[in-house]
Protein backbone atom coordinates (compact mmCIF):
# COMPACT_ATOMS: atom_id res chain seq x y z
CA UNK A 1 0.00 0.00 0.00
CA UNK A 2 1.56 3.48 -0.88
CA UNK A 3 -0.08 6.96 0.33
CA UNK A 4 0.99 9.75 -1.86
CA UNK A 5 0.43 13.69 -0.76
CA UNK A 6 1.99 15.98 -3.40
CA UNK A 7 2.63 19.86 -2.79
CA UNK A 8 0.61 21.98 -5.12
CA UNK A 9 3.61 24.64 -4.35
CA UNK A 10 5.99 22.97 -3.02
CA UNK A 11 6.33 20.19 -6.29
CA UNK A 12 6.76 22.35 -9.21
CA UNK A 13 9.29 24.78 -7.20
CA UNK A 14 11.42 22.15 -6.14
CA UNK A 15 11.32 19.47 -8.40
CA UNK A 16 14.01 21.16 -11.16
CA UNK A 17 16.55 21.40 -8.56
CA UNK A 18 16.35 17.38 -8.45
CA UNK A 19 18.65 15.67 -10.63
CA UNK A 20 15.20 13.87 -12.40
CA UNK A 21 14.33 16.30 -14.59
CA UNK A 22 13.83 17.30 -18.21
CA UNK A 23 15.64 20.64 -19.22
CA UNK A 24 14.14 22.18 -22.46
CA UNK A 25 16.11 24.97 -24.35
CA UNK A 26 14.79 27.02 -26.88
CA UNK A 27 16.27 29.51 -28.25
CA UNK A 28 15.58 31.95 -31.10
CA UNK A 29 17.74 34.98 -33.12
CA UNK A 30 14.75 35.71 -34.87
CA UNK A 31 14.65 39.92 -35.68
CA UNK A 32 12.41 40.65 -38.50
CA UNK A 33 9.47 42.80 -38.06
CA UNK A 34 6.74 41.88 -34.98
CA UNK A 35 2.57 41.82 -36.02
CA UNK A 36 2.88 45.57 -35.39
CA UNK A 37 5.73 46.61 -37.88
CA UNK A 38 8.22 47.04 -35.27
CA UNK A 39 11.43 45.08 -34.80
CA UNK A 40 11.00 43.10 -31.44
CA UNK A 41 12.70 40.60 -29.47
CA UNK A 42 10.41 38.19 -27.32
CA UNK A 43 10.55 40.98 -24.30
CA UNK A 44 9.10 43.45 -26.57
CA UNK A 45 12.46 45.69 -27.08
CA UNK A 46 14.28 46.96 -30.21
CA UNK A 47 16.65 43.07 -32.01
CA UNK A 48 18.04 44.77 -34.80
CA UNK A 49 21.47 42.39 -34.59
CA UNK A 50 20.74 39.29 -35.51
CA UNK A 51 23.79 37.87 -33.49
CA UNK A 52 21.49 38.68 -30.20
CA UNK A 53 19.29 35.23 -28.88
CA UNK A 54 16.54 35.27 -27.18
CA UNK A 55 16.76 31.90 -24.44
CA UNK A 56 14.15 30.00 -23.00
CA UNK A 57 14.60 27.23 -20.12
CA UNK A 58 11.70 25.24 -19.41
CA UNK A 59 12.07 22.47 -16.46
CA UNK A 60 9.59 19.31 -17.11
CA UNK A 61 10.01 17.71 -13.66
CA UNK A 62 9.87 14.26 -13.75
CA UNK A 63 8.32 13.01 -10.59
CA UNK A 64 5.03 11.72 -9.22
CA UNK A 65 3.08 10.94 -12.65
CA UNK A 66 0.17 12.64 -11.30
CA UNK A 67 2.03 15.65 -10.60
CA UNK A 68 1.93 18.01 -7.62
CA UNK A 69 -1.91 18.83 -5.62
CA UNK A 70 -2.35 15.12 -5.17
CA UNK A 71 -3.23 13.13 -2.35
CA UNK A 72 -3.67 9.58 -3.15
CA UNK A 73 -4.11 5.79 -1.83
CA UNK A 74 -2.64 2.75 -3.77
CA UNK A 75 -2.90 -0.88 -3.11
CA UNK A 76 -1.94 -4.31 -5.16
CA UNK A 77 -2.44 -7.55 -4.13
CA UNK A 78 -0.39 -10.23 -6.02
CA UNK A 79 -1.22 -14.19 -5.92
CA UNK A 80 0.86 -16.92 -7.42
CA UNK A 81 -0.69 -19.94 -7.87
CA UNK A 82 1.91 -22.58 -8.57
CA UNK A 83 3.68 -22.12 -12.22
CA UNK A 84 0.84 -21.17 -14.03
CA UNK A 85 -1.86 -19.36 -12.64
CA UNK A 86 -1.47 -15.50 -11.45
CA UNK A 87 -3.75 -12.44 -10.33
CA UNK A 88 -3.51 -9.09 -9.38
CA UNK A 89 -5.74 -7.01 -7.55
CA UNK A 90 -5.33 -3.40 -7.41
CA UNK A 91 -6.94 -0.46 -5.99
CA UNK A 92 -6.66 3.39 -5.66
CA UNK A 93 -8.37 6.28 -4.35
CA UNK A 94 -7.14 9.15 -6.08
CA UNK A 95 -7.74 13.18 -5.61
CA UNK A 96 -6.37 15.60 -7.33
CA UNK A 97 -6.39 19.57 -6.90
CA UNK A 98 -6.20 21.87 -9.65
CA UNK A 99 -2.91 23.46 -9.15
CA UNK A 100 -0.39 22.43 -11.53
CA UNK A 101 2.73 23.20 -13.03
CA UNK A 102 1.74 26.37 -14.83
CA UNK A 103 -0.35 28.24 -11.68
CA UNK A 104 1.45 30.80 -10.77
CA UNK A 105 2.69 31.15 -7.17
CA UNK A 106 0.86 34.48 -6.52
CA UNK A 107 -2.32 32.78 -7.40
CA UNK A 108 -2.10 29.74 -5.60
CA UNK A 109 -0.80 31.57 -2.25
CA UNK A 110 -3.59 33.85 -2.41
CA UNK A 111 -5.73 31.08 -1.68
CA UNK A 112 -6.80 29.19 0.98
CA UNK A 113 -3.48 26.66 1.46
CA UNK A 114 -5.72 23.34 1.13
CA UNK A 115 -4.43 20.56 -0.30
CA UNK A 116 -5.78 19.41 -2.90
CA UNK A 117 -7.13 22.54 -3.47
CA UNK A 118 -9.96 24.02 -5.62
CA UNK A 119 -12.61 22.15 -7.32
CA UNK A 120 -11.34 18.79 -6.32
CA UNK A 121 -11.17 15.75 -8.90
CA UNK A 122 -11.81 12.41 -6.86
CA UNK A 123 -11.06 9.12 -8.54
CA UNK A 124 -11.70 5.65 -7.35
CA UNK A 125 -9.77 2.76 -9.59
CA UNK A 126 -10.48 -0.82 -9.38
CA UNK A 127 -8.23 -3.61 -11.68
CA UNK A 128 -8.45 -7.08 -11.71
CA UNK A 129 -5.82 -9.27 -14.13
CA UNK A 130 -5.13 -12.89 -14.33
CA UNK A 131 -2.34 -14.34 -16.21
CA UNK A 132 -2.68 -18.50 -17.40
CA UNK A 133 0.32 -20.37 -18.80
CA UNK A 134 -0.46 -22.79 -21.45
CA UNK A 135 2.87 -23.92 -22.19
CA UNK A 136 5.18 -23.49 -25.15
CA UNK A 137 5.51 -20.34 -24.64
CA UNK A 138 2.31 -19.64 -24.82
CA UNK A 139 0.01 -17.84 -22.11
CA UNK A 140 -3.54 -16.23 -21.78
CA UNK A 141 -4.41 -13.13 -20.10
CA UNK A 142 -7.42 -10.92 -19.54
CA UNK A 143 -8.16 -8.14 -16.94
CA UNK A 144 -11.27 -6.37 -16.41
CA UNK A 145 -11.30 -2.48 -14.34
CA UNK A 146 -13.35 -0.39 -13.32
CA UNK A 147 -13.34 3.91 -12.70
CA UNK A 148 -15.28 6.18 -10.93
CA UNK A 149 -15.09 9.75 -11.38
CA UNK A 150 -16.50 12.67 -9.19
CA UNK A 151 -16.08 16.37 -10.75
CA UNK A 152 -14.12 14.95 -13.46
CA UNK A 153 -12.38 17.78 -15.04
CA UNK A 154 -12.69 19.88 -12.00
CA UNK A 155 -15.82 20.35 -12.65
CA UNK A 156 -18.77 20.07 -10.10
CA UNK A 157 -21.48 17.86 -10.32
CA UNK A 158 -19.27 16.06 -13.35
CA UNK A 159 -20.13 12.57 -12.52
CA UNK A 160 -18.94 9.53 -14.66
CA UNK A 161 -17.67 5.84 -14.64
CA UNK A 162 -15.65 3.60 -16.58
CA UNK A 163 -15.42 -0.22 -17.58
CA UNK A 164 -12.55 -1.57 -18.99
CA UNK A 165 -11.78 -4.86 -20.17
CA UNK A 166 -8.41 -6.69 -21.84
CA UNK A 167 -8.04 -10.28 -22.99
CA UNK A 168 -5.22 -11.34 -24.91
CA UNK A 169 -2.76 -13.77 -26.08
CA UNK A 170 0.95 -13.97 -25.73
CA UNK A 171 3.51 -16.14 -27.08
CA UNK A 172 7.46 -16.41 -26.41
CA UNK A 173 10.04 -18.05 -26.98
CA UNK A 174 10.52 -21.58 -24.89
CA UNK A 175 13.37 -21.48 -22.52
Amino acid sequence: MQAIRTDPFLYGYLQPLNTLSSRQILTSNYYGPAENGSSLNSNGGANPDPTIVDKYVIDYPIGYFRGGDAFDLWYKLELQAGQKFSMVFKAGALAQGEANLQTPYIQYYAAVHDSPSGIVEEELRIRFDANYKLGHGLELHGGVGWQGFSNAGHLQGNDLNRVQGAVGMGWSFPE
